[in-house]
């Protein structure tokens, strides 16, 4: 069986745990667990003391169904993507090995320089992702370790997120004695899930969480920018709630459960102040319409062709309809990420998926300030991205 790795994504809608392995391709999960909601400290960031508390019980539930001398295997931790930013970098390193043959340690040079290339001041590196490696003169999409080459080069996008925050979400495994050997970025951590599957050569990736959402845009595999709302659905859920003059928990338990399904038959919508569900409906448009306008804000920034469609993952994507709402608003087609895996159907867990199937790459994403390295024995022959 292939070994166990822990995935733990830190956002304020409640701290994410998933046990699991990847074989052939696919992720299979043990566990899927999900902490209560993270308040925030007065300065507004996620609260360091309730992150750990939240994390510390996930691991005793776990423990207790998976059994006292169950073997997690390595962490990986996710951090949130909010504003985060992608710069290409490039590293060039002459090989280590006598006899010229690639090295993980090459890898590892070529992905410093690309971390000194690609610093801003007030923002810190969380993960690098390769997408073209050059042997000498010879340009492959895939890592070659073993091949004969007096050079390597590696091309590769960096994300960063604000030093404050990194500094707080490192404080939170640190104080628990939890070393990750892998950090992600959330929305880079669901494309991996998506590596390996027909997906589309270019669009806009709409993470919908509780918290905020995010577009980002996708190209040949390659994450190339990312801009959020300071809105979540839960916002969204909150104005839907004033705008129909309903009780929040009944709002949302009626946007759980209806959505933006049409009303062929005239349901007499159980809200107070509405009559049907086509009424209802066009509140919940209103109340959700702050996506759209980012939509076609970004769209104009970025001269998008109208071809290039929207795809959707995280809570919001299990809305009823709402693929269709935005599809009718943006005039583009929308698909919402199929969950395929075993273990865990919710959307809200893509990210600790992507990051389980992340860990089947052979080459390190992570940065930690280019300080870990792995071991060269477990390297193979892999493509990053392509079939």
């Amino acid at each position: 069986m292939a070994n166990n790795v822990t995935a733990i994504e830190i956002a304020q809608s409640g701290i994410r745990m998933a046990i699991g392995y990847v074989q052939n391709g696919k992720v299979y999960l043990l566990q899927a667990l999900q902490g209560e909601r993270i308040p925030l400290d007065s300065d507004g960031g996620i609260s360091v003391k309730a992150a750990e508390e939240s994390i510390a019980l996930l691991f005793q539930t776990a423990r207790k169904a998976l059994g006292a001398n169950f073997d997690f295997g390595p962490v990986i931790a996710i951090f949130p993507g909010k504003n985060f930013r992608c710069k290409e970098g490039e590293g060039t390193t002459l090989t280590v090995d006598k006899l010229n043959h690639i090295r993980q340690l090459d890898y590892s040079n070529c992905i410093n320089m690309i971390q000194k290339e690609t610093r801003e001041d007030g923002y810190a590196a969380v993960c690098c992702a390769p997408f073209l490696f050059v042997y000498d003169n010879q340009a492959k999409r895939e890592f070659l370790p073993g091949l004969s080459s007096e050079k390597l080069t590696v091309k590769a996008d960096c994300m960063l997120l604000d030093s404050n925050d990194v500094h707080r979400y490192r404080k939170i495994f640190n104080d628990l004695d939890i070393f990750p050997y892998l950090e992600l970025v959330d929305v880079y951590a669901s494309l991996c899930f998506l590596q390996g599957t027909f997906i589309p050569e270019k669009f806009l990736f709409l993470s919908l969480s509780e918290d905020h959402v995010t577009f980002s845009l996708v190209e040949e595999r390659r994450l190339l920018l990312s801009e959020s709302l300071d809105l979540g659905i839960a916002d969204f859920i909150k104005g839907f709630s004033t705008q129909s003059g309903a009780p929040l928990k009944e709002a949302e338990t009626f946007v759980r459960l209806f959505g933006f399904v049409a009303d062929t038959d005239h349901i007499v919508a159980p809200l107070p102040h509405v009559t049907t569900l086509d009424t209802i409906r066009r509140v919940l448009e209103k109340a959700f319409a702050p996506i759209l306008g980012k939509a076609d804000e970004l769209s104009d920034s970025l001269h998008l062709e109208q071809n290039v469609p929207l795809v959707l993952f995280g809570s919001g994507a299990e809305i009823a309809g709402i693929d269709a709402f935005l599809s009718e608003g943006t005039g583009r087609e929308c698909y919402i990420v199929n969950n395929n895996s075993i273990g865990a159907r919710s959307q809200d867990f893509i990210p600790c998926l992507g990051a389980i199937k992340a860990s089947s790459l052979p080459y390190q994403l992570s940065s930690n300030e280019g300080q870990r390295q792995a071991e060269d024995e477990v390297i193979r022959k892999t493509f990053f991205g392509r079939n």
